[in-house]
């Protein structure tokens, strides 16, 4: 746990530090997040739904329950299929959709394939495609969108698409940063080309632009790669694209250095000057452990040009004590050549590794002492599943902890028959398996004047879609290969999914 506490931090220093110089790794979904389930003495625990309140000031500090998630439905093993978050529309105190995620699993399996997600426009009472994660058979991420739709303004504000490419020897991380919604159109951005070496390291990587006007892609950036012996990396060298000679001008050279326990020892960055033709000092990192595995210090230093010295830019101590650790980050004061603290988080985890208590606290610089900022409390009943969240303030004139926001999660033992689905609207489809006639029956209170209905087949792939507007509907399947089908039937105000066999 040490080590993994360790390494995320030492991920988010080092994306902080050195995105621009260094290639970004590809991020999959969390998918224990998304399953929400736990295994314990045989009995399989789910969490069925969750209640968030915050604290109103306005009205006389008053607790309001502000949003509310709940699972509708899931498939025989548990794994989340449907799922709703309402928000509290203040004016007339309703909870009205949010967002709704439809998630898709592999066949029989608990590996996640795909996630769409659907931003609620109350102006029209419909569903809009907000967002989409695709999983390939692997486990790696391949198409993954946002398209940011405004539930205060029922329109796209924004658009962001992430598409991966793998082959053989080499994976194509194409970025589009701009959605039309008017054409449902994404428009390019950037394209990066990561090719592997017969170790399986990045070796040589490419980026492109999308020039819009000429409608092609147009050289930007490159990076090479260079590795020890022992696969470790030793050296990066990045190219700028020089559009008027036609030729990769060098722009920057990182450099790592290892003790002997093969960890990270120094990390130095330079840059490329035009006029001195030749690398020069930018930023140096420097590294301590307290064991082989367990990185106790990180500093790094800026180069001063005019002044020819390294100067504090900034250091991170990590003190570990048991299943509690602490960070403390600091600023280089430059004139008396000394550290100012800034920040420290201290963490607590329990028997499980599951962090209970995370404290945060800011550097008074008149004072000269520490000061609390915030703090996050999980509770956990004796299945060790998390049943609140606590966010609490700290009052400086009250001079105690104020609660600020907090979540309570409700579990209870799996039950494929104790998950409603949106509101007990219930459904009946039959014969199930099927050969050539689907039937669907809906209950008088499903609205039934605009119906969509979809069949999906493992892969999360739509096989057909047809709208109607009756309760009694009757599908020809006669066409579909023998498996097992996803039917989700939906109109303005509910989703249902239920799974059927063809025969």
């Amino acid at each position: 746990m040490k080590k993994l506490i360790l390494v995320l931090v030492f991920q988010l220093l080092y994306q902080a530090f050195y995105a621009q110089n260094v290639s970004t790794e590809l991020i999959l979904p969390d998918s224990i997040k998304l399953q929400e389930r736990n295994l314990f003495e045989d009995t399989l625990w789910v969490m069925d739904s969750s209640h968030t309140y915050h604290l109103n000031y306005g009205n006389y500090g008053a607790w309001e329950m502000t949003s509310t998630y709940t699972i509708k439905s899931r498939d025989e093993m548990g794994n989340k299929l449907t799922a709703l978050r309402k928000q509290l529309n203040f004016l007339q105190q309703t909870y009205e959709n949010h967002e709704l995620d439809s998630v898709f699993y592999y066949a029989g399996t608990d590996q996640l394939h795909s996630i769409k997600t659907l931003g609620w426009n109350s102006l029209d009472e419909v569903w809009m495609d907000n967002g989409y994660s695709l999983v390939g058979a692997n486990g790696k991420l391949l198409e993954s969108y946002s398209k940011g739709w405004n539930t205060r303004d029922n329109q796209y504000s924004s658009g962001s698409r992430l598409l991966n490419i793998f082959e053989d020897d080499m994976i194509s991380v194409v970025e589009y940063q701009h959605y039309v919604p008017e054409n449902d159109l994404w428009l390019p951005t950037r394209k990066t080309e990561y090719l592997y070496d017969d170790f399986g390291n990045v070796s040589l990587s490419f980026t492109t632009v999308w020039n819009n006007e000429a409608a092609l892609w147009e050289n930007q950036r490159k990076r090479v790669r260079q590795f020890d012996e022992l696969l470790n990396i030793t050296d990066v060298y990045e190219y700028s694209w020089n559009a008027n000679s036609s030729v990769w001008d060098s722009a920057g050279h990182i450099q790592y250095t290892y003790n002997i326990d093969h960890q990270i020892d120094t990390l130095l960055i330079y840059n490329w000057s035009q006029e001195e033709n030749k690398f020069i000092y930018d930023r140096l990192s420097t590294y301590k452990y307290e064991s082989a595995d367990i990185r106790s210090e990180m500093i790094t230093k800026k180069f001063n040009p005019a002044l020819q010295k390294w100067q504090n830019s900034t250091k991170y101590e990590y003190h570990f004590n048991g299943l509690d650790n602490t960070t403390i980050s600091f600023e280089g004061d430059t004139i008396n050549d000394t550290w100012i603290p800034r920040n420290r988080q201290f963490q607590s985890f329990n028997s499980q590794g599951q962090p209970d208590t995370t404290q945060s606290e800011r550097w008074n610089l008149e004072l000269n002492n520490w000061e609390y900022a915030y703090s996050i409390v999980n509770i956990f009943d004796e299945r060790y599943n998390q049943t609140e969240e606590n966010l609490y303030d700290w009052g400086n004139q009250q001079n105690n902890w104020e609660l600020q926001r907090q979540t309570i999660y409700y579990w209870s033992p799996f039950n494929p028959l104790a998950i409603s689905e949106y509101d007990n609207v219930s459904v009946r489809i039959y014969p199930n398996p099927a050969i050539s006639k689907l039937n669907i029956e809906l209950t008088n209170d499903y609205n039934a004047e605009k119906i969509s209905i979809e069949i999906i087949d493992v892969n999360g792939r739509i096989i057909s879609k047809s709208g109607h507007k009756s309760r009694f509907i009757q599908l020809d399947v006669s066409g579909l290969e023998r498996g097992l089908y996803l039917v989700k039937i939906q109109n303005n105000e509910a989703l249902i999914t239920r799974r059927v066999i063809i025969q």
